[in-house]
C-alpha cells in the first residue's frame, strides 16, 4: 500500500512568524505532537513539542516559531506504508509530512499506519502479553513532580495510576501533566532544572485520565491497534482484573510490525542518535549488535531496539536509554542513565543480558524439576 492511499490531506500547519503560545494551543486542542511549518505551501520543517519544551522563554506569546523549526525527512505519495513506518519510527515522531517537491500535500500519522497494519495476520495472531512493557505505576496520592521525574528517568510517556490496593484508577500521560502547569512554565517541563513548587504540589488525581483504554493480556494486537486508531490514543493499559500488568503503545506496535518485515536474522534499531558524534553513534551500534550476537547464541532474537534521549542538567548532557529485546521467550526491557551515551547504553545492554540469562536459568531449573518429578513417578 502506498502513502497516497492512507495519508490525510487536511493538515494543521503554522507559519514561521506564529508564536510558541499558538503552537501550544494547537497542540493541546488537537492533541498533536508536531506541527508542519509552511510559507504558502512550501514546507520549511516541523516544530515538535519536545523541541519547544527544551527551550526557556520569558514570554511564549512573543517567541516566534522560526527559531524552533527542525528539518525532517519527508515522504512522497509514492512511498510504501513500510517506508513510512520506518521513517516515522526513526524520527521518533507521531506524524511525518508528505511532500510533492518542496510543497506539502498531506501528512501520515502513526494511526494511519496502524489502521493498515492491524489487518496483518501477525497482528491477529499475537497477544498483548507477548509485546507489552511491564507497568511502571504511580500511586494516586502522588504529585505530578514525582510523575515527571519517573517518566524522565524511565524514558516513558505514560503511567498507570493505582490506589493503595494496586487497583487501576486511571492513567497519566505527558499531555495531562502539561495541562497542570502555567503556560509560562510548560517550556521547562522536560528540562533537567529543579522542579518548581507549583509543579510538585499538584496531585495526580486532579490531572489523570479517569477512563483509560484497557485490554486483557490475551487481547490480540489487531484489537489493541483498533482501539488506538478509534480513540486517537497512543497507549493501552493491559490489565488482569483490576490490576495493571503492562502497557502497549503505538511505538511498541510499530516496533513489532517492523520486526516482522525482517526476512532473516534479528531486526536491530537505535533511535535518538541524530545529534551524536559519528564515532559515539558507531560505538553504540557495535555494542548493540555484539549483545544481539551474544544472546542469539543461546536464544533466538527477533528484534532489539535501543531508544536514547538527551537531557540538559547544569550545563551538561545526561542520557536516558531504554532497551527493548524480543525473543522467542518473550519481551525483556532494561533502562539506564549516564553522562556518556556509551556508558548508559552499556549499562542497559549489560542489564538486558543479565535478565535474559536469569530467565534462561529459571527455565532450565523448571525443566529439571519436571524431569525429576517424572523420574520419581516412574520409580
Amino acid at each position: 500500500m502506498l502513502v497516497r492511499d492512507i495519508m490525510s490531506r487536511n493538515v494543521l500547519t503554522l507559519g514561521p512568524k506564529d508564536t510558541v503560545s499558538r503552537f501550544i494551543g494547537l497542540m493541546e486542542q488537537h492533541h498533536v505532537h508536531e506541527v508542519p511549518i509552511v510559507e504558502g505551501k512550501k514546507l520549511l520543517g516541523i516544530v515538535h513539542y519536545k523541541t519547544v519544551a527544551a527551550k526557556r522563554f520569558s514570554d511564549p506569546s512573543k517567541e516566534k516559531l522560526e527559531t524552533l523549526v527542525t528539518k525532517i525527512q519527508t515522504l512522497s505519495e509514492d512511498n510504501t506504508a513500510d517506508e513510512a513506518a520506518d521513517i516515522i519510527f526513526q524520527a521518533g515522531f507521531r506524524a511525518v509530512p508528505v511532500c510533492s517537491g518542496s510543497n506539502i500535500s498531506g501528512i501520515v500519522s502513526v494511526f494511519d499506519l496502524l489502521n493498515v497494519f492491524s489487518k496483518q495476520q501477525e497482528f491477529k495472531e499475537t497477544a498483548a502479553e507477548e509485546i507489552m512493557s511491564a507497568s511502571e505505576v504511580i500511586d494516586i496520592s502522588s504529585d505530578i513532580g514525582k510523575a515527571r521525574v519517573l517518566m524522565r528517568e524511565k524514558n516513558i510517556s505514560r503511567l498507570p495510576v493505582v490506589d493503595s490496593e494496586e487497583r487501576l484508577r486511571g492513567v497519566v500521560a505527558t499531555f495531562d501533566l502539561l495541562k497542570a502547569v502555567k503556560p509560562s512554565e510548560r517550556m521547562n517541563w522536560y528540562s533537567m532544572a529543579a522542579e518548581k513548587e507549583t509543579m510538585m504540589g499538584v496531585q495526580i488525581s486532579t490531572v489523570m485520565n479517569n477512563n483509560p483504554l484497557t485490554a486483557e493480556k490475551r487481547t490480540k494486537l489487531s484489537e489493541i491497534a483498533g482501539k488506538m486508531v478509534k480513540y486517537k490514543n497512543s497507549g493501552v493499559v493491559i490489565v488482569e482484573g483490576d490490576a495493571p500488568l503492562g502497557v502497549v503503545t503505538t511505538r511498541d506496535l510499530l516496533e513489532f510490525y517492523l520486526s516482522t518485515r525482517q526476512k532473516k536474522g534479528a531486526y536491530v534499531q537505535i533511535t535518538g542518535l541524530g545529534k551524536e558524534d559519528p564515532l559515539v553513534a558507531a560505538t553504540a551500534d557495535r555494542m548493540v549488535r555484539d549483545t544481539v550476537q551474544k544472546i542469539s547464541s543461546f536464544l533466538p532474537v527477533q528484534f532489539l531496539f535501543l531508544h536514547t534521549k538527551r537531557y540538559e542538567k547544569g550545563g551538561k548532557t545526561k542520557y536516558s536509554v531504554r532497551c527493548r529485546l524480543m525473543t522467542d521467550k518473550g519481551v525483556f526491557i532494561s533502562r539506564a542513565m549516564g553522562w556518556d551515551l556509551r556508558d548508559a547504553a552499556g549499562k542497559a545492554l549489560d542489564e538486558i543480558e543479565k535478565i535474559v540469562i536469569k530467565g534462561k536459568e529459571r527455565l532450565r531449573d523448571k525443566t529439571l524439576r519436571k524431569v525429576r518429578a517424572f523420574k520419581r513417578r516412574e520409580e
